[in-house]
């Protein structure tokens, strides 16, 4: 049977976090390291970044430093797509970055050759209208927001990407997975 797999890109296929944990670290001269970021939002429990620095700098990163553009692919991503491409099934990324992201984000997985990547939708908020209207089957995302509001509004089969700031999560509802192996082993795509 035929599915559509809807794919988040920050977290599940490229490394937001580190890139923009060392663009906080440069250009605000501070200290943050990788086992420190165990919420969604950085700034929260932090004395040296507060809310206003860190979605200034978040825009900043994406704009100015064109972030979006220069992002490293996670381990064994373009395997995993190329699976469910051989598979037959068809992709559609789904992606809350910003819409001034639009033009990096398009140029970044044409460098990267990403299958499907005329199947870019940037959501501005809610996840599960689109993956509603694509008809997705299966979702993978790790946003804990994403994670609930799609489980609500959706039938799809829901996917959690488990980094620390996700693990409070309700499991019951998704299937945890700490890579791409683990992803396509779940889906019987290993074979």
């Amino acid at each position: 049977m035929k599915k559509r797999y809807g794919i988040d890109l920050d977290g599940v296929c490229f490394d937001f976090t580190n890139s923009f944990r060392q663009w906080l670290n440069d250009k605000l001269s501070i200290d943050i390291g990788q086992e420190e970021v165990t919420s969604y939002y950085w700034y929260e429990g932090r004395d040296d970044l507060s809310k206003k620095e860190f979605f200034e700098e978040f825009d900043k990163f994406g704009i100015e430093g064109h972030g979006y553009r220069h992002l490293d692919v996670l381990p064994g991503t373009k395997d995993a797509l190329q699976k469910i491409v051989d598979a037959g099934h068809d992709i559609y990324y789904i992606t809350n970055r910003p819409l001034y992201a639009r033009q990096d984000t398009i140029d970044c997985l044409e460098e990267h050759e990403f299958p499907f990547r005329e199947n870019l939708h940037f959501a501005k908020g809610a996840k599960g209208p689109l993956i509603k209207k694509f008809a997705v089957d299966v979702f993978i995302d790790d946003s804990p927001r994403t994670l609930v509001e799609v489980t609500v509004d959706t039938r799809a089969t829901i996917y959690c990407r488990n980094y620390p700031f996700n693990s409070h999560i309700d499991d019951t509802w998704l299937t945890r997975v700490d890579s791409w192996d683990e992803f396509i082993k779940a889906e019987g795509l290993n074979g």
